[in-house]
């Protein structure tokens, strides 16, 4: 189990929400969290997710990672949408794309190359986190349906390749 991840106190909501919009969507993320530290991961896994340095809720962007300083962006959409499991499963992706990032793994090694990753490099390196993501599918409780979607998305990882402020999720 992991003992404690660096986030509990670093989950920033943007203030144009309403108070009792931000209080929910940080009962729902504390419940992610909650998920993961209770589940047991690997050592592996565990390490992955330390990488997370802030988990923040902005009003005008969609869900994606900054890897360079670890911070997850949740989208508004993925929040409401998605179940506690889901949303915690979403937190491991994208710490798996810190952990790409920092390791020159997928397409990242392209991108320390040359600056930039074309849409193999991109499509690679979405797989990658889709698979960590769905290797915890079940520990972590995520529904048939859920696991299916996730699946269907790693045969076709075209979503990433839509900018993060026109994301709805």
């Amino acid at each position: 189990m992991l003992k404690e991840m660096n986030v509990r106190t670093k989950i920033k909501i943007d203030r144009r929400y309403l108070r009792s919009t931000r209080l929910q969507f940080k009962r729902k993320i504390g419940s992610a969290i909650n998920l993961l530290e209770e589940t047991t991961l690997s050592a592996e896994a565990e390490k992955i997710l330390k990488l997370l340095k802030e988990i923040r809720v902005s009003a005008n962007l969609g869900s994606g990672v900054k890897v360079e300083s670890g911070v997850f962006y949740i989208g508004r959409g993925l929040i409401e949408r998605s179940s506690r499991e889901y949303l915690a499963s979403s937190i491991l992706h994208d710490c798996y794309h810190i952990h790409q990032f920092m390791n020159h793994l997928d397409g990242y090694q392209a991108w320390f190359r040359y600056g930039k990753m074309n849409s193999q490099e991109h499509a690679s390196n979405e797989r990658g986190a889709l698979r960590f993501q769905l290797k915890w599918a079940t520990a972590l409780g995520l529904s048939r349906y859920e696991i299916d979607y996730l699946a269907g998305l790693l045969q076709n990882p075209a979503y990433q390749k839509i900018p993060q402020r026109k994301r709805t999720w």
